[in-house]
């Protein structure tokens, strides 16, 4: 199957967690739907990960058939119905602390009859189900997932309306005004009033403790348009949408 050909039905969504706790809860996840899987595949840079980890190169190595090169960099790795050894090395793999992790795993597949029912994506934290494809992984992944803030919602554009010539669409990950769009995993709070239809959005508005990237996550900030506080409906359809929408929203990550 091509990923071309990859159905997104869910997106799983974090807030305010962090790395560390992010990375455990993705490989809860994960292994809770790989429960599900009748294959595995990883492509997966082994010579980037070895310099640093050289025993989960070896574990991958003999949990999973190599199939071949996808480019100059990047393997491509398979396990047919996955053993124990196979989801436990990819437990490991998933919850590397260094920047190996994004940078040398490319994604994870899960798949079950020849079909792609997960997707991850750690370099771009992009978390993809078929839940169409297989109805229990969005189960075994609102399982994994309790108690973190983190939840898994519905893909593909949730609501989308017009007020004073501005197109506003809210589509998990992401909210979208006009071509600005913004991540999701930031909103705090949501408040509603029927009677105004009015809808007031708070933002997590705190950087990295890191100089450095707090600065460049600053000029970013001010180079790019602000993200939306205050949403004005013209109608009352539109405004109880976006109000479902996005209180589906603040459930998941807070």
């Amino acid at each position: 199957m091509s990923l071309t050909d990859f159905h997104r039905s869910h997106v799983v969504v974090f807030g305010a967690v962090g790395a560390t706790e992010e990375r455990a809860a993705t490989a809860d996840a994960i292994d809770g739907a790989a429960g599900h899987a009748t294959r595995i595949r990883l492509r997966i840079d082994c010579d980037g990960i070895g310099e640093q980890y050289p025993d989960v190169v070896r574990r991958v190595q003999a949990a999973y058939d190599r199939i071949g090169s996808v480019d100059s960099r990047h393997d491509e790795y398979c396990a047919n119905e996955p053993t124990n050894a196979a989801r436990s090395v990819l437990r490991d793999l998933l919850t590397i602390e260094t920047w190996h992790l994004a940078v040398c795993v490319q994604h994870v597949r899960l798949e079950r009859d020849g079909d792609t029912f997960v997707l991850y994506n750690a370099d771009h934290r992009q978390f993809d189900v078929d839940g169409d494809a297989v109805p229990a992984a969005v189960e075994s992944i609102e399982s994994a997932l309790e108690g973190t803030a983190a939840g898994i919602l519905p893909a593909g554009t949730c609501c989308e309306w017009e007020c004073d010539g501005t197109t506003y669409e809210l589509s998990p990950p992401s909210f979208c005004v006009e071509t600005a769009c913004f991540d999701l995993a930031a909103l705090r709070g949501v408040d509603a009033d029927a009677e105004t239809r009015t809808i007031r959005l708070e933002w997590d508005d705190s950087r990295p403790s890191n100089r450095v990237l707090s600065g460049l996550v600053g000029l970013l900030e001010r180079l790019g348009p602000s993200r939306p506080t205050e949403l004005r409906f013209d109608s009352r359809e539109s405004f109880r949408e976006a109000r479902a929408g996005f209180e589906a929203v603040i459930a998941a990550v807070t």
